[in-house]
């Protein structure tokens, strides 16, 4: 059984973008899933394409548009990768603070409330690692 990733009261807020759709909330789960795959070759040392980058910004556009995006963790992890294509290094570092930030606060949350690991489940401690890293990179390239 596929677990939903939409947080509680999302169906209510999001109505159906197309009755025939795919997607009928907005695209937070492509989004998330795009950002994921991209962060995987990064971590591989695969290369990127610039249709899986346009295809992250189309996403990223549309999930902005939400009100409350920006409390999204995946919406500042893929805000960094785009800063780093555009090449603006401090806000690539700025959303990736807060990317970190709101993962360390999910950790801290599921110590407290535990989910069994669902909560964290594409947060865990290596994805922390890696993106912290990913951080001191951009800090010490400039």
């Amino acid at each position: 059984m596929e677990r939903s990733l939409l947080r509680p009261g999302d169906r209510e807020r999001y109505p159906a973008e197309r009755s025939n759709s795919e997607m009928s909330f907005p695209p937070w789960h492509k989004m998330k899933q795009q950002e994921m795959s991209i962060l995987s070759k990064m971590r591989g040392g695969q290369e990127v394409s610039l249709t899986e980058i346009e295809n992250l910004r189309s996403l990223f556009t549309k999930c902005a548009e939400i009100d409350d995006a920006a409390e999204a963790i995946c919406y500042h992890g893929a805000a960094a990768i785009l800063a780093v294509v555009d090449g603006d290094e401090n806000k690539a570092i700025r959303h990736r603070e807060i990317e970190i930030r709101k993962i360390k606060e999910l950790h801290i949350e599921e110590q407290q409330n535990p989910t069994g690991g669902y909560a964290t489940q594409d947060y865990g401690n290596d994805e922390l690692q890696f993106r912290i890293e990913l951080l001191d990179k951009l800090a010490n390239a400039g």
